[in-house]
């Protein structure tokens, strides 16, 4: 079964806002920091983008003609020598800041429950905060989208006047997707060497100082909570919301956004996989992994973002259940097209190893589904080849499309050990094989866990090693959420051990104003709440996450908060709060005491991707049935192979650190 059906987009009917700027009218309004007229590029491939778009909603999604607004500014000949002056549209529909700002404030009037819909093609721009106030100070930026009125009169839109609107829509409960092909910091265009790419920003930051009229009590809001995205720093900061918001983004704020052949590279790859799921309205987690593996197939250094709620289906207002799922990428060398999948030894993969593979916008996974099997012929760091069994060749194979596991060789397996005086049974042995694990004698081999049958109900218990409980372990009441079990805790085991110290690699972490212990703890009460602080002291661009690992063994990531997979953080600057949400603690009464969460800092010089480690508490918050899983490996921490540097050189130098926060269940501290 594919995603919903386009028919979903019934009552109410999404409305549309399409901005497309290649043609920015001349100017000497607005100076650079030199005193000379700002340099705006124009652009060839903005009005296209939205054009497309325009013309799938309303041919194959059926979204009414009058629901969709579109302001564009092509490029236009001229006769004269100076070149146009002003776009060939009507003055109401060509994207001036005016005509944005009241486009916008029609969405508001919106009925509540109105699936909303708004695409920006266009230059991005940056510039210093008119508000330090709101964003921990002078030297923090504001992120803008430059209207084709920008050098004559026509303010930027920042980030917090954005986020205002944005806010004013969540209280209507409207339901908003924003699409951003744009770069996020202008500085980032200089110096490209991708030949015939142009890319949207501006060369230099932008220096109007206008502040946009805002009302104290909504920057407040909006600066008091914790973005929905804040991998890049100080970047992006409208979207507070997650719930309510959809932000699809073209990079990175340290990467660039293309255009080439006429289209931007986002708003091209987002148009092929709409056509491509045909009449099904995918979610936009599966839009998201869709897109990622396509603009990594195609240029590789320009990794799309994503924000909000993966299960909402787009342009529409029902939810489907999401998969978090191997992504499939191609690259192609000699004319030979090779195919990969997007999960290599931190995974635990192995040569051998079958996947099948499904249409992206796949939700049931069956017999019936699945496309191709394909088995691992060689594995790396963070991706590995497979070649398709059968008929079907590597070049019948989509970037984008979902691989989830099949089959894995008898390798690398846990060993448990059966203590009861009942004989093993045949199904339980084969359900262990499904997980990467096998039943061995005691008196032959040391197993890994020993797990015990109690009781009338027939429960599992499962013990170390050395036959000794595990504290917080809950008892399993089936098979399958047993080697589920086991599977998470392996996870949470190796996630913890993962401790590396990297002397070029300085920073500060701990938590608000507390000096940090040589102990790396702090005890505080139930429902206390508390901030977390992080300083870049090197010269480098360092890549951050923060994972929260808890008592009963679920591991959550709460740095960045969501879509992102790492945040990054500028050469000596700090994350001021609110950048960090305050986290709060609360109490879990089935854990023993000393309750304590260990809460894991992660850096490194390149972006990585912990994701696929998040999972809940042992027995509590996890499932029984497992889509995509990696089974479980005995070898050396798989998760090592996230940071490879010298010679693999995918993620270059990384380092750790620790620290823990324990739960006094007692009044005084």
């Amino acid at each position: 079964m594919a995603g919903t059906r386009s028919s979903a987009i019934a009552t109410p009917p999404p409305q549309v806002l399409l901005i497309g700027v290649d043609f920015y009218e001349p100017g000497t309004e607005i100076l650079n920091s030199r005193g000379q007229p700002f340099n705006i590029r124009n652009l060839t491939g903005c009005v296209a983008d939205v054009t497309k778009i325009e013309d799938h909603f309303v041919k194959a999604l059926e979204v009414p003609p009058e629901c969709i607004v579109k302001l564009t500014s092509p490029v236009v000949s001229s006769q004269t020598p100076a070149g146009p002056t002003e776009p060939a549209e009507r003055p109401s529909e060509r994207p001036t800041g005016e005509n944005i700002r009241l486009a916008l404030d029609d969405l508001l009037k919106s009925p509540s429950g109105t699936p909303i819909y708004i695409h920006y093609s266009g230059h991005g721009a940056r510039a210093q905060t008119v508000w330090p106030k709101h964003k921990g100070g002078e030297k923090a930026w504001d992120e803008c989208l430059v209207p084709c009125d920008a050098r004559c009169g026509g303010r930027v839109i920042r980030d917090l006047e954005l986020g205002e609107k944005l806010y004013l829509m969540s209280q209507k409960d409207l339901l908003v997707t924003i699409v951003l092909d744009c770069c996020h910091s202008g500085g980032a265009t200089r110096d490209d060497e991708d030949g015939d790419i142009i890319f949207r920003g501006l060369d230099e930051d932008w220096t109007d100082r206008d502040i946009p009229p805002i009302d104290n009590y909504v920057l407040d809001i909006l600066c008091s909570r914790k973005p929905a995205k804040v991998n890049q720093g100080q970047a992006m900061n409208w979207l507070k919301e997650p719930s309510r918001y959809e932000l699809m983004a073209a990079c990175e704020a340290h990467q660039l956004a293309g255009e080439q052949g006429q289209h931007g590279l986002l708003s091209s790859e987002l148009l092929k996989a709409l056509k491509s799921a045909e009449s099904n309205l995918p979610t936009h987690g599966m839009l998201y992994r869709r897109l990622r593996g396509t603009l990594m197939s195609r240029r590789g250094n320009q990794n799309p973002v994503f924000s909000g709620n993966q299960m909402r289906c787009f342009l529409s207002s029902r939810a489907a259940k999401d998969v978090n799922s191997i992504q499939l990428m191609t690259e192609t060398h000699g004319g030979k097209t090779y195919v990969y999948i997007g999960a290599g030894e931190q995974h635990s993969v192995e040569r051998g190893d079958k996947y099948r593979v499904y249409p992206w916008y796949t939700v049931d996974f069956d017999d019936r589904t699945h496309i191709a099997t394909v088995v691992v012929t060689d594995v790396e760091p963070t991706k590995s080849l497979v070649n398709p069994e059968g008929d079907v060749n590597s070049a019948q194979l989509r970037p984008g499309d979902i691989a989830i596991l099949h089959q894995r060789l008898d390798k690398n397996l846990v060993a448990l050990s059966w203590r009861s005086n009942s004989p093993l049974p045949v199904d339980i042995i084969q359900m262990a094989k499904k997980f990467n694990c096998a039943f061995v004698p005691c008196d032959q081999s040391r197993p890994s866990f020993q797990v015990h049958v109690i009781g009338e109900n027939q429960e599992f218990v499962l013990k170390d090693r050395d036959d000794k409980p595990i504290p917080n372990l809950p008892t399993f009441s089936e098979p399958a959420s047993l080697f589920v079990g086991i599977e998470s805790f392996e996870r949470y085991s190796k996630l913890k051990d993962l401790v590396r110290d990297e002397r070029h690699l300085i920073f500060d972490f701990g938590i608000d104003s507390r000096p940090t212990t040589t102990t790396r703890r702090i005890t505080v009460s139930p429902g206390e709440k508390f901030t977390f602080r992080f300083e870049n002291r090197t010269s480098m661009l360092l890549h951050l996450v923060v994972i929260n690992l808890r008592p009963l063994y679920g591991i959550k990531r709460v740095y960045p908060s969501v879509g992102a997979f790492c945040g990054a953080i500028e050469p000596n600057r700090a994350i001021p709060d609110p950048q960090f949400a305050a986290i709060t603690m609360r109490d879990d009464p089935l854990a023993v005491e000393p309750v304590v969460d260990l809460f894991k800092c992660i850096v490194s010089t390149k972006p990585f991707n912990f994701d696929f480690m998040q999972q809940g508490n042992i027995g509590r918050d996890l499932g029984t049935e497992r889509r995509g899983g990696r089974g479980i490996s005995r070898g050396t921490n798989p998760l090592e192979g996230l940071f490879r540097g010298d010679d693999d050189d995918e993620i270059g130098l990384w380092a750790t650190k620790d620290f823990e926060v324990c739960i006094s269940r007692t009044t005084n501290l």
